[in-house]
């Protein structure tokens, strides 16, 4: 066997450490300290940049629902305005039908007294009229004979504006010596 020659540059390259090993370990555990002390550093940073990362996220979303909130109270006044003036368009046109209605009506009883009047015999007084739902309408007056009576039912009839004209009540009345006739007709008003 041979045996390998040494050089004496080979042993430069080598490490030759006279330093105990105690120092090492400690040399190795400041490195881990070091190293976990920088991940610990870093792990809080970005822990606090998160952090105030979502504090900005949230202050974005509370002012997005201050706004939204807002906006709900708007548009629930604009809706309490909008029935508000539903409400009153409502009555208002109740009222414009009414009216219209009294108006039709009083044009109605100005033409039903026109063609009461127009129809009466000259011994006639016609005293009240009035009218119902069923739309029947009651005429009372006094005549002088009876046969007045019959003539003017006979000349109602006859107009065609009314229909179903009957007698409900007639009264015999003397005063002075002279007879006279209460009466009340019921009729309908056909509206032509």
């Amino acid at each position: 066997m041979q045996k390998k020659q040494v050089r004496l540059e080979d042993y430069s390259r080598k490490d030759i450490n006279l330093l105990p090993k105690e120092y090492f370990n400690k040399k190795k555990l400041r490195y881990k300290a070091l190293t976990i002390s920088l991940t610990f550093i870093l792990i809080l940073s970005s822990a606090s940049g998160y952090y105030y990362y979502l504090l900005n996220k949230i202050e974005k979303v509370n002012q997005e629902k201050i706004r939204v909130e807002s906006r709900i109270k708007d548009l629930t006044r604009t809706r309490n305005e909008q029935d508000i003036f539903l409400a009153l368009e409502n009555r208002v046109d109740a009222k414009l039908n009414l009216l219209k209605s009294i108006e039709e009506n009083n044009a109605s009883l100005v033409i039903i007294t026109s063609i009461v009047e127009k129809n009466l015999p000259k011994d006639i007084t016609f005293l009240n009229m009035n009218s119902n739902s069923d739309g029947n309408i009651t005429i009372s007056g006094v005549s002088g004979s009876n046969a007045s009576i019959a003539q003017f039912i006979h000349n109602l009839k006859e107009t065609n504006f009314f229909g179903d004209v009957f007698v409900s009540n007639i009264t015999k009345n003397n005063i002075s010596g002279m007879s006279h006739y209460s009466f009340s007709l019921v009729c309908k008003y056909w509206r032509k």
